[in-house]
């Protein structure tokens, strides 16, 4: 902030402003009384020039040259005190511009930004400012920039998350047998509050859609730990559901008829230290079910994704993309080999970003 610059800048203008008064003043004073003493002397040469009974005597003479300079020295005077007044009104105009432009920055800057000012703004108040401000800032006032900026903002916003990943690792390793593709997959999550502490019911661990033809268990938990302890079974709940068929849902289309999900039935989140939890579980899917989507389900500053086949599956190869909103697979770090595919997002992602993998016979 600049107040206490321009406070000592209009300081000093004031000072100057009251020098030029005095000086003003002191002009003044001197025209005055040197207008008095031509007058006195004026009347006593008429007096003089009555009583003599003649139009000049010499002293007279003198007078009249003494009386010629004092007004050629109040002319003088006057220009004098026409220069200062004029200095002095346009720099009084300029202090008074000055000061607005100064009142309009401490508004700014002080009043209408303070805590006390925003927080007694209504809702609707609030947003108006936001975009203003937005706009103003980081796209030149341009609307079309502004708008696609504040879908984004309001998106993310509407998803009202109380949770987001420090940190999360998935490692799947696939295996191609004879009658299914089997997916062992792990993973490592770092989680934090957003403020403060928070308790979430139901919390998700893991969800995977799988066309079920009875032939083989499609999924199978091996593990769950929190904080480095394996979590008890009753602390945590596995809910297998029938995806009705018909339902016009993106589960159904892809030709899935089962569901499983893993939740956590309470946790306890802080946003000052980590909740570490691990979790792996197994899928088998048809042999035509090649391809793979791993999606976050809230905000994640670090996201990692290795997926590998099996030695034994060496005629397979393993392709990949990534996919976000801030994120894609030309600008993120990818490791791409024959039986491996790793992707790494060292930014934010949001929920439902991710990566796709896809595996395809030689």
């Amino acid at each position: 902030m600049n107040t206490g610059k321009n406070v000592k800048k209009f300081g000093v203008q004031n000072k100057n402003m009251i020098v030029a008064l005095i000086l003003v003043a002191f002009a003044i004073a001197v025209y005055f009384f040197i207008n008095y003493q031509t007058n006195l002397m004026q009347e006593q040469i008429n007096i003089a020039a009555y009583a003599d009974n003649s139009i000049r005597s010499n002293s007279s003479t003198l007078e009249l040259k003494q009386i010629a300079k004092l007004n050629t020295l109040k002319d003088v005077i006057l220009v004098f005190i026409s220069l200062i007044l004029s200095s002095f009104l346009s720099a009084l105009f300029i202090d008074i511009k000055n000061k607005n432009k100064m009142l309009d920055e401490w508004m700014a800057n002080d009043i209408i930004s303070s805590d006390k000012i925003i927080d007694s703004l209504v809702p609707e108040s609030k947003d108006n400012l936001l975009s203003k401000l937005e706009s103003e800032k980081y796209f030149n006032s341009n609307a079309i920039f502004s708008d696609m900026y504040s879908s984004v903002r309001n998106t993310l916003i509407e998803e009202n998350e109380f949770y987001y990943y420090n940190r999360a690792e998935y490692i799947v390793t696939c295996d191609i047998q004879k009658e299914y593709i089997e997916k062992t997959i792990k993973k490592v999550m770092r989680i934090y509050a957003v403020e403060d502490k928070c308790v979430i019911n139901n919390f998700p661990l893991a969800r995977s859609c799988v066309f079920d033809s009875g032939k083989y268990v499609v999924f199978t938990l091996n593990k769950i730990s929190l904080n480095g302890k394996a979590v008890a079974r009753d602390n945590y709940t596995v809910n297998k559901e029938q995806i009705e068929s018909g339902s016009d849902s993106l589960e159904d289309k892809c030709g899935y008829n089962s569901r499983t999900v893993v939740s956590m039935n309470k946790i306890h989140l802080n946003s000052k230290s980590p909740t570490d939890i691990i979790i792996e579980y197994t899928t088998r899917v048809p042999l035509n079910d090649t391809v793979y989507t791993a999606r976050i389900n809230a905000p994640c500053k670090e996201f990692e994704l290795t997926f590998s086949v099996t030695d034994s599956n060496s005629d397979y190869k393993v392709v990949g993309s990534p996919f976000g909103f801030v994120d894609c697979s030309q600008n993120t770090p990818n490791t791409n080999k024959d039986d491996l595919f790793r992707a790494k997002f060292k930014n934010w992602v949001f929920k439902n970003d991710g990566v796709c993998i896809n595996i395809i016979k030689k």
